[in-house]
């Protein structure tokens, strides 16, 4: 598709993710992926963040984690 010189394009912005997959939520959070994961089995003191499971994906809800950062905040 040809464009002519004084065409602008219109570029649409992507909306902003809700949901992060493990990488992500835990540099949002400031934890390791490890972390998270062992929070997930169940395998830490403190519980971790809430998550969903999408098929077979892990997903953390922005929500979630802010909750759960407030949450560790409080408690610290």
């Amino acid at each position: 598709m040809s464009h002519g010189p004084n065409e602008i394009m219109a570029t649409v912005a992507m909306p902003i993710a809700r949901g992060l997959r493990p990488r992500d939520a835990a540099e949002y959070v400031g934890f390791s992926e490890a972390f998270l994961k062992k929070a997930r089995c169940g395998l830490t003191e403190a519980p971790g963040p809430r998550f969903k499971k999408i098929g077979n994906r892990v997903v953390y809800l922005r929500e979630d984690l802010d909750a759960f950062l407030d949450q560790s905040e409080a408690a610290a």
